[in-house]
């Protein structure tokens, strides 16, 4: 009974640390994992268990092993290249929000474009105006304006 129970407690603490690997990572690396556990587990049969294993075994060992090791070096050195360049993501985002002087600039350019197009209505509706009226010309032509 006390087997069965580690046996469950080492499946569930399994699953626990895959699904923390995946939200930690990615797809990949979590088939990598996979692949690094599948070579553990192998490795231990055959030392504890005395398994013996064909020379086509170790090959696709051997094979497995640089598959992981080869993955594990470019992630690490994509890694550092992304924490010595001076516009890492987070720098590459904050590059694209405007500095205070640029905010500065639009909201002028804001100010004085509303402006204008506030001028250009009071002359488009001093133009409408009729005898002192204030209200619409209707031009018979083209209906209300």
């Amino acid at each position: 009974a006390l087997a069965i129970l580690a046996g469950a407690f080492l499946a569930v603490n399994l699953n626990l640390s895959e699904f923390m690997l995946l939200g930690r990572t990615s797809a990949l690396s979590m088939n990598v994992a996979a692949v690094f556990k599948v070579l553990v587990v192998s490795a231990a049969s055959a030392v504890l268990f005395k398994n013996k294993l064909s020379e086509l075994n170790v090959v696709g060992y051997v094979i497995c092993m640089c598959g992981v090791a080869g993955y594990n070096f470019v992630k690490l050195d994509r890694s550092r290249k992304e924490e010595n360049t001076p516009n890492s993501r987070h720098e590459e985002y904050r590059s694209m929000q405007p500095s205070t002087h640029e905010m500065v600039l639009l909201k002028v350019q804001a100010s004085a474009s509303a402006q204008e197009s506030c001028e250009l209505d009071e002359e488009e509706e001093e133009g409408k105006l009729v005898a002192g009226k204030a209200g619409p010309v209707v031009d018979e032509s083209k209906g209300w304006e």
